[in-house]
Order: C-alpha cells, then sequence, then structure tokens
C-alpha cells in the first residue's frame, strides 16, 4: 500500500440502507461445478443493526493479519487470538499455506492478484480480461474444497490510477459472478485503498454481485467508518490491512525524510486505528479486520510496517514489539504478560552533518517487566523515495560503525557520521531476551556543504 485519498464526492445513507439484506447472486450449475459437499459454508447475514458473517452456521468474528504464513508464525498468531491471515495472490504453495493454516484452527482470505495501472495494463482490452478471469478460474477450482478458504478476494488496490472506474468494476463484477458459480458456499470480497473519490459509490453500482468491501487504510483508519458511510457504503466491509501511519503521510525532515514512528508509538496507533474502525462498527457494517504485516518486509524502511524483528540473527526465534501485545489484549480481551520494552524517539544532535562528523544520540528505552535490555545499533542508507502501493526495495544496506556509550551522558551514544555524502537511518533495537523487542530510527543527511556544528 499504500495511497490514500480523503478527497471525492460524499454521499449520505439512511440506517435503513445500511441494515438492507445483502442477497447473494444465484450461481449457475456448469460443468465446472459438481455434487461434492462444500469444505465450509460461509456466508453474510443481514442483522438488525447491519451485517455478520458467519461460518458453517456460526458467528465469526475476523481476528486477522496479513503477512508470514511459515508454522512458526502462525503458532504464534494462534498464541496471540488471531483466527485468520489474508494472502494478495494464489501460487504454488497456496494449498501448503492453507493447510498450515487449517491445521491450527485458522482460516484464510485467499486473494488473487489483479495487475495495477501502472503495470501498463487496461481492463477495457479483452486479452488483459480473459489472462485474469482465468488465472482466478484455476484458482478457484483448484482450492474452494480446501476447508481454510474463508473469502474470496478479487484484487487489491488496481483501482488506483484507473480513470474509467466504471469498466473495471463491470470486469470485477464478471468475475465475481464466475467465482460464485464454481463455489456458490463463500462471499466474494474486492479490496481498495481507503475510501477517497468514487470507489465506493463505483463498485456499489458497476459490482453488485460483490458482497464485501475491503478497505486499506493507515491513517485514514480512525475515521473510515464514517467516511465509507458518506462515500454510499452500504456493503459491509473487512478493514483488510491496518497499521501506523503511512510513509506518505507523515512528518518529514528538512531534506524530506520521512519520520517513522517508534514500535511504541505503532502500538498505540494499532489500538485507535482498530478501536474506531473494527471494534465500534462490528455488528454494524464491520465484518473483522486484517492488521498488517505479520513479518516484516523493506518498505521504505524495514521496520515501518512489520511487527517482527528484521535480521534476527540465524537460530533465533520470532521476536514481536508492543502492537502484537496491543492485538493480543482487542482480540481476546486479555493483555499479554510480559509485554514489549516503550521506547522514545531518538533525538539526534544534528540531523545534517558533513562526512565523518562527530555525531551523537539521545535515547530512553525500558521494559516495564523489569527485565535487562540487550541493546542493537545500526546504521543503514536511507532512500527519500516514499513506498506506495505495497511496493518493495531492496533491503538498505548496512553502514559499518562503531557506536560508543556517552559516560558522562546517561541515555548517548556517540559515533562518526558516514565518510561520503548520502542519506542514513539510525536504527536501535532493544531486546528483552522474552521473544519482544522495541525498535526506533532517526533519519539524518550528510552533506559536503553542511553547517557548521
Amino acid at each position: 500500500m499504500r495511497h490514500t485519498s480523503f478527497n471525492g464526492p460524499r454521499f449520505f445513507v439512511s440506517a435503513s440502507l445500511a441494515a438492507a439484506v445483502l442477497t447473494f447472486i444465484a450461481p449457475t450449475v456448469s460443468a465446472d461445478d459438481n455434487d461434492t459437499p462444500p469444505a465450509r459454508v460461509v456466508e453474510v447475514v443481514a442483522t438488525d443493526t447491519g451485517f455478520a458473517l458467519h461460518r458453517d452456521g456460526e458467528p465469526y468474528v475476523i481476528h486477522g493479519v496479513g503477512g508470514n504464513m511459515s508454522a512458526a508464525a502462525l503458532d504464534l498468531l494462534v498464541k496471540h487470538g488471531g483466527n485468520s491471515t489474508r494472502t494478495w495472490g494464489v501460487g504454488a504453495d497456496t494449498r501448503a499455506a492453507l493447510d498450515r493454516a487449517h491445521e491450527r484452527g485458522l482460516t484464510t482470505t485467499v486473494g488473487f492478484w489483479f495487475p495495477h495501472q501502472n503495470d501498463d495494463v487496461d481492463y477495457a482490452d479483452p486479452q488483459v480480461r480473459e489472462r485474469v478471469r482465468e488465472s482466478v478460474r484455476r484458482g478457484v477450482l483448484e482450492l474452494r474444497d480446501h476447508p481454510a478458504v474463508l473469502i474470496w478476494a478479487l484484487g487489491n488496490e488496481m483501482e488506483h490510477g484507473v480513470e474509467d472506474r466504471a469498466t473495471l468494476y463491470r470486469f470485477v463484477n464478471d468475475v465475481a459472478l464466475m467465482v460464485k458459480r464454481l463455489d456458490p458456499h463463500r462471499p466474494v470480497m474486492t479490496v481498495i485503498a481507503d475510501v477517497g473519490g468514487d470507489k465506493v459509490s463505483a463498485i456499489h453500482e458497476h459490482a453488485p454481485a460483490i458482497d464485501i468491501v475491503g478497505i486499506n487504510s493507515y491513517a485514514g483508519a480512525a475515521t473510515v467508518a464514517r467516511r465509507y458511510r458518506e462515500a454510499g457504503g452500504t456493503k459491509p466491509y473487512i478493514l483488510t490491512e491496518f497499521g501506523p501511519i503511512g510513509p506518505w503521510e507523515s512528518a518529514t525532515t528538512t531534506f524530506d525524510a520521512a519520520i517513522e514512528p517508534t514500535s511504541t508509538q505503532k502500538a498505540d496507533q494499532y489500538r485507535k486505528h482498530y478501536e474506531r474502525a473494527v471494534a465500534n462498527e462490528l455488528g454494524q457494517l464491520c465484518l473483522g479486520s486484517y492488521a498488517f504485516l505479520w513479518g516484516h518486509k523493506q518498505e521504505s524502511t524495514a521496520t515501518w510496517f512489520g511487527l517482527f524483528r528484521p535480521y534476527v540473527p540465524e537460530g533465533e526465534s520470532i521476536q514481536t514489539h508492543a502492537a502484537v501485545d496491543v492485538m493480543q489484549e482487542l482480540w481476546t480481551g486479555v493483555a499479554p504478560a510480559p509485554t514489549a520494552p516503550v521506547i522514545a524517539p531518538l533525538a539526534l544532535d544534528a540531523d545534517v552533518v558533513t562526512p565523518g562528523q562527530p555525531m551523537a544520540a539521545r535515547f530512553t528505552v525500558t521494559d516495564p517487566n523489569g527485565d535487562p535490555l540487550d541493546l542493537h545499533w545500526e546504521i543503514r542508507h536511507d532512500t527519500l523515495e516514499v513506498a506506495t502501493m505495497g511496493a518493495s526495495r531492496p533491503v538498505d544496506q548496512l553502514e559499518p560503525t562503531e557506536f560508543n556509550l556517552a559516560l558522562d551522558r546517561p541515555g548517548v551514544i556517540t559515533f562518526m557520521a558516514p565518510g561520503k555524502p548520502g542519506f542514513f537511518r539510525l536504527y536501535l533495537y532493544a531486546t528483552d531476551g522474552k521473544g519482544r523487542f522495541a525498535s526506533a530510527n532517526a533519519p539524518f543527511h550528510v552533506a559536503k556543504d553542511a553547517p557548521t556544528p
């Protein structure tokens, strides 16, 4: 992700419309259908107040994550009270991932990747439509018998940059009808980047076969429910990606580097966004959520969205930060013990320096459980390019540096700036030895003509 827009026309809907009955399109029998009993029956059910998701007749609230589906990561998800995962595409390893999820009692929203406008595609092109349709058809036929499949998701943010939304969502509707014919026992969703512009009204007008709207939202998650209704949203929604504010939404330095929240600040943001977009809307329009990202990924930085620590030494287990503790509390009502370390933003004595200039950084990190903390410092090359639409980047190169604690100034480290111009970030990881960590970073610029300190 992630591109967010809050602009565009607004529409108002009545409470009676929000509680309207959601009608599934009746499937048509074809040679692709068979008489095998469904692995699971999942349906969206209208209630007096809105909608609910039912699985085999029982209410099912999605407490999910998107990302790592390894055995160890799934075990950790179960430990913390999660019940579902989300994927963005179908590949050779999808069935094995579904097997791992099912073995642990987890479900999966199976996503199908739809090319984006920046992939030089045109959904008015019959060849593009046929290629995407055939890919979805094969995936549904291959996986519809799997009991872990919860929802079919068509695309992820492919509306960004598309001017002809009508053509796009008519095609999405055609594919949704095909999916329902192949598997009439599960709902179909499409996923958008927040709710700005006309995308919500376009889905409702041109894709009536879509049962659920998936919404990826970060800073906007706190107000997404209100804005979705104002945009004309009457279908139930799932918060399909949420987490901290994104690099495209954050404050920046004087040299335009995005300022990343600390892991402690991110935990507060996960809580606020979940409470307002999900907890306050369950039983109305919201069916649950998928936190982003269960794992780590180089996207602007290696730490921005990941709930797991990157660069963990080989042989060590997964380490999680405070947002995972928050998600457990939100999912189960029980806060974990122990909890992750607490960290404040790093404060550099200067963020624009000359090559080789001595530097200092102030830090504050504590452990609420009184455990001793291991502190790991590093400097990595940085980029001013803001990653959006989920674009990954190569891992930032490590810059060899020696750090020294300033014995006369508690909570201060000193180091030398890199000897060549460029953009860099100073990182601090604090680990408690019990599988939890805290992290903070600060960007700085090494310039030939930096101000004299």
